[in-house]
């Protein structure tokens, strides 16, 4: 007896449809939220292919809420798209712009470690924002820029690339994200790249 094995495959686009069709779903809310899909305000929205982008500079997105960070590991991310030349989210999303400072969805708040160079976020609280302090004590900073101390650099990073460093996994983010690492014989050494303002 012959048997046939069937594999099927989900395409998944960026904005997290689950079906090979470009045709939007219901109406039926945010993924994660009892539902596959989003539908869309207006004559495009989500994450499929032909929607209008031309509109969309990198200066915002949108999200489900502004009281979930990153560190949910939803991997849910409403996709924005144009409308009449206007940024639109689609329905049941909202404009990263428009969360309150510190919100745990926005990118203004850091903490840095001095000692290694490592940035990461202050912990997203139950009311949806972001600490006030670092787990370590520290202060917030809006930006994420973090130089270890002992090293030095003008006005990037990525100066350091490829020059000798002192100890692994230590961090540099000004301009670059560089990391010391191993480059073998126990040679340690920056690895730089650049960041997208």
């Amino acid at each position: 007896m012959r048997r046939s094995l069937f594999l099927w495959v989900a395409i998944v686009s960026p904005g997290g449809y689950g079906c090979s069709s470009q045709v939007s779903p219901a109406n039926v809310g945010p993924p994660g939220m009892g539902g596959a899909g989003v539908a869309v305000e207006g004559a495009g929205g989500g994450g499929g292919v032909g929607f209008d982008r031309s509109c969309l500079d990198g200066s915002d997105w949108c999200v489900w809420s502004c009281a979930v960070g990153a560190e949910s590991g939803t991997g849910d991310s409403p996709y924005p798209y144009c409308e009449e030349g206007k940024f639109r989210c689609p329905t049941g999303a909202e404009k990263l712009s428009s969360c309150p400072a510190r919100s745990c969805a926005r990118f203004d708040a850091y903490c840095c470690d001095s000692s290694t160079g490592k940035i990461a976020r202050p912990v997203c609280q139950a009311d949806g924002l972001r600490d006030t302090l670092c787990p370590d004590g520290s202060d917030v900073t809006p930006s994420a820029r973090c130089v270890p101390a002992g090293v030095s650099v003008v006005s990037s990073c990525g100066e350091l690339d490829g020059k000798r460093c002192e100890t692994l996994l230590e961090e540099c983010n000004l301009g670059a994200a560089c990391r010391c690492v191993s480059v073998g014989d126990g040679a340690l050494a920056w690895l730089c790249e650049s960041v997208i303002p």
